[in-house]
């Protein structure tokens, strides 16, 4: 093994200690990908040999990135056990914590994670009002070090902090997506670095729940190969993971293809849906709607249109509901089509929910629903997307660097 790793790292240049490291996340992301196993399944199911796997994780054990679950289950097939009992090993997700950051809406939410994306603690507070950057820097500032304080950490016990930003506050937070969608994260990362030492991974909130799908499975689930995300409420994104790793295209994000000229998906945009739902309480045919809104005792028509349970009997909000939903089945027919997925995955529940889950229902077999079938719900729900940040930063500097 001494003689192999010489010769590899004679020939490709790579030191030994990134070698080291490469090994060492082929077992991460095994583990990752496939839960508890045995040191031979390991060796099977990375090409490492098995004198290799066991050094590397012995080490890793010792360096507490790993920890022994147990025996293996008997598989059925063998009437008496012979040999050596195999010991099933396993990520050690409390190694490291991670933090998510998230800006989106009107919240700032901050949440502490495990390596497996249990959540620790979460914070929420408003978004300060107004455009400077300075107040947003501030209340940032006090939820990292709130966080920090309670659970008594010091920064070199996390492995980092991913951000996701959603568009509406690219602006405010100094970033710039170029004509192809690819966005500089260098201002907020300037600021964010004069209080937070600690490695940062960047993304949007789509990007972060694709990596999440992948990384942050139930225990017991195998992660997808192929998924792409769709975000279906006020900030429409998109992203698509191809063998398990972020695709970014030759040209930018994968949401850009939603907003392309001509594209249906421009009717979901959330102002255009906002405008089309107030002018339609100035037409006749929206009768019903506006009753509706007097019996409910409710001052928002965006809130009853968007609701799950919205039926109408005007023809104005039907045909509207009607190009929403169609606008989504382009979208989902588009992604599939383009990107060959295992499955299309939806986050973000303020959106036009039924139009969302019938455009689904189109796609999916009977019954299917918008649980199972070829477009399906994330494992993330609204109140935790920020742990897709988290997952940006749990791959970046933990799977990624071998747990070093």
């Amino acid at each position: 093994m001494r003689e192999m790793q010489k010769i590899t790292t004679d020939a490709t240049g790579i030191s030994k200690l990134d070698l080291k490291r490469q090994n060492r996340m082929y077992v991460l992301r095994y583990l990752r990908n496939e839960g508890p196993t045995c040191r031979v399944d390991i060796a099977d199911g990375t090409s490492l040999t098995k004198a290799a796997v066991t050094i590397i994780i012995n080490e890793m054990i010792d360096d507490g990135v790993l920890c022994e679950r147990g025996e293996q289950p008997p598989d059925g097939e063998t009437k008496v056990a012979r040999g050596r009992k195999k010991i099933l090993v396993d990520i050690n997700e409390t190694f490291r914590l991670v933090l998510g950051l998230m800006l989106d809406g009107d919240e700032i939410i901050l949440g502490l994670c495990t390596l497996r994306g249990r959540t620790v603690e979460k914070q929420t507070r408003p978004i300060p009002a107004g455009k400077d950057i300075v107040p947003l820097l501030k209340t940032i500032r006090e939820m990292y070090e709130s966080i920090l304080y309670k659970n008594d950490l010091k920064p070199e016990m996390l492995a980092g902090m991913g951000v996701c930003v959603s568009s509406e506050h690219y602006e405010r937070t100094g970033l710039y997506a170029d004509e192809w969608g690819r966005i500089d994260y260098g201002t907020l990362e300037t600021g964010l670095k004069v209080f937070c030492d600690l490695s940062m991974a960047f993304g949007t909130v789509a990007e972060g729940a694709a990596v999440a799908e992948i990384d942050f499975q139930p225990e017991g689930e195998h992660p997808p190969m192929n998924v792409a995300v769709l975000r279906t409420d006020r900030d429409l994104d998109a992203a698509v993971i191809i063998g398990r790793e972020l695709y970014r295209g030759t040209a930018g994000r994968p949401g850009e293809l939603m907003k392309i000229a001509g594209s249906p998906a421009r009717k979901v945009l959330y102002p255009e849906v906002y405008r089309r739902v107030y002018q339609g309480l100035k037409e006749p045919s929206g009768r019903d709607f506006r009753e509706e809104l007097l019996r409910l005792g409710v001052n928002d028509p965006m809130w009853l249109f968007c609701k799950a349970t919205f039926r109408t009997a005007s023809p104005y909000y039907g045909d509207l509901l009607m190009e929403i939903e169609n606008a989504y089945h382009w979208m989902y027919s588009t992604m599939l089509y383009a990107y060959a997925p295992d499955y299309v995955c939806l986050i973000g529940e303020g959106g036009v929910e039924r139009a969302v889950e019938n455009a689904a229902r189109r796609i999916n077999r009977p019954g299917n629903g918008v649980e199972l079938g070829l477009v399906r719900r994330s494992v993330l729900r609204e109140f935790d997307l920020f742990k897709g940040a988290a997952a940006l930063a749990t791959r970046e500097f933990f799977i990624n660097r071998g747990g070093f």
